[in-house]
């Protein structure tokens, strides 16, 4: 049986709506969070999603709609024969507050689409999802119909903000907050926090670094004189559902200056493995010396004085 070229025509055209699927592209696909702020490797200013009608798959397309899992995001329809695109009235809180920008096209034209665009620096970890695009449409022939097609953007959340404040204690239960390269004398104690996100992961911990001028850096492990207390894991959430994007950690430090101290500054960190080694650390927080050793007399005399300046007066021999 030889079909003619008209037959052969209407042959493809009636069966090519079988195998015609609207395509749904995230660009970038892979973006990364360091501490609040997305970026990824090729460091693009915005994320797309748009999904997008094949020229000559149908004969008019009516709506097109955009979800983040099964959350409505953004739409395009018709309304009074003209395309009007918008962020979805159902849409999460959290989309309203970044503010993408929506744009699209439905109707008889050629240009059927629907595009969400994100400025990265908005984004969190919540944008991390399977996104589906549903296209409602009349096909070349048949009656109306609506498909659907997926595509995953993927959101990692590596360390970062890590923040060190320090305190000089003074007597048993007092202290006095100290700033960045203050002065020390040898032979007080030091009490040092550090707070900032850590990751995904629950079980990402904080690490304090010492330097001296004649040993570098080494890391501070929990024994003699100095510990370190690596304080529980807070979990972030964001989004709607809520959704822990990364947890929160604060670590203490306490640390006798040692006669032999000759420089002193400390830095935290942390370290995770996937999916490549990557480690966020905190600026150095710097002591300098007055050359003096500080005695426990000296010790006791200021722990008098703190406590008579917070208007509490104490004898003690």
């Amino acid at each position: 049986m030889i079909l003619s070229l008209f037959e052969l025509v209407n042959v493809l055209f009636l069966f090519g709506d079988a195998f015609t699927q609207p395509i749904l592209t995230v660009s970038p696909n892979n973006v990364i969070l360091y501490g609040d702020a997305v970026t990824s490797t090729a460091t693009p200013s915005y994320v797309t999603i748009e999904c997008r009608m094949q020229s000559m798959s149908a004969r008019e397309v009516y709506s097109v709609y955009i979800k983040r899992f099964a959350q409505d995001l953004a739409e395009v329809s018709l309304l009074n024969g003209q395309s009007m695109s918008k962020i979805s009235d159902l849409a999460p809180n959290d989309v309203r507050t970044k503010n993408p920008e929506i744009s699209g096209s439905v109707g008889s034209s050629s240009d059927w689409f629907l595009r969400i665009r994100y400025l990265q620096s908005r984004m969190d970890c919540a944008d991390g999802a399977t996104y589906h695009c549903r296209v409602t449409y009349k096909p070349n022939s048949g009656d109306t119909t609506t498909t659907n097609v997926s595509s995953t953007l993927s959101v990692s959340v590596r360390p970062g903000n890590l923040q060190i404040l320090a305190l000089r204690v003074v007597g048993v239960s007092n202290s006095i907050q100290v700033d960045n390269n203050s002065l020390v004398q040898r032979g007080e104690q030091l009490e040092l926090t550090c707070n900032g996100n850590t990751g995904q992961s629950s079980g990402n911990i904080i690490e304090w670094f010492k330097m001296t001028s004649s040993t570098g850096y080494q890391i501070l492990l929990s024994s003699g004189e100095d510990t370190v207390d690596d304080g529980n894991p807070a979990g972030i959430s964001v989004g709607s559902p809520p959704t822990i994007c990364h947890y929160q950690r604060t670590s203490r430090l306490r640390y006798l200056v040692k006669t032999n101290d000759n420089s002193l500054s400390f830095r935290c960190e942390v370290a995770v493995a996937q999916p490549t080694t990557y480690k966020a650390f905190s600026q150095e927080f710097m002591f300098r010396f007055d050359g003096r050793l500080i005695s426990t007399c000296t010790v006791h005399r200021l722990s008098i004085v703190v406590i008579l300046l917070s208007g509490i007066a104490t004898w003690s021999i």
